[in-house]
């Protein structure tokens, strides 16, 4: 649905014991639609290890915030370019996941 709105879609915390996709899943739906994976900070190198289908996928991580406190606790990484770029929603997006699979983040 996100996708015909014009925006992205990218699960949080997937490796996450509680509430996790993969950790109640177990896997990945293979007609999931998503444009990258977000991953905890403090697992970046371990969920790539414990979680060997996120291998090759677009992965992200940030703050996930939810109160003002916790806002900016953790990094989420785009490149100065895509900082910058004057593009719409859709592009975006699509630069941010190409940029996330290259392996531009920690």
């Amino acid at each position: 649905m996100s996708h015909g709105l014009g925006g992205l879609s990218i699960p949080a915390h997937v490796d996450r014991s509680a509430n996790g996709l993969l950790r109640l899943l177990g896997f990945v739906p293979p007609k999931l639609q998503v444009d990258a994976f977000e991953v905890s900070a403090s697992h970046w190198g371990g969920s790539l290890k414990s979680f060997p289908e996120l291998q090759g996928r677009p992965l992200t991580t940030a703050s996930d915030a939810h109160c003002l406190a916790d806002i900016g606790r953790a990094v989420a990484y785009i490149s100065e370019d895509l900082a910058r770029a004057r593009v719409d929603a859709v592009e975006w997006g699509r630069r941010l996941s190409e940029e996330l699979l290259a392996g531009g983040a920690p």
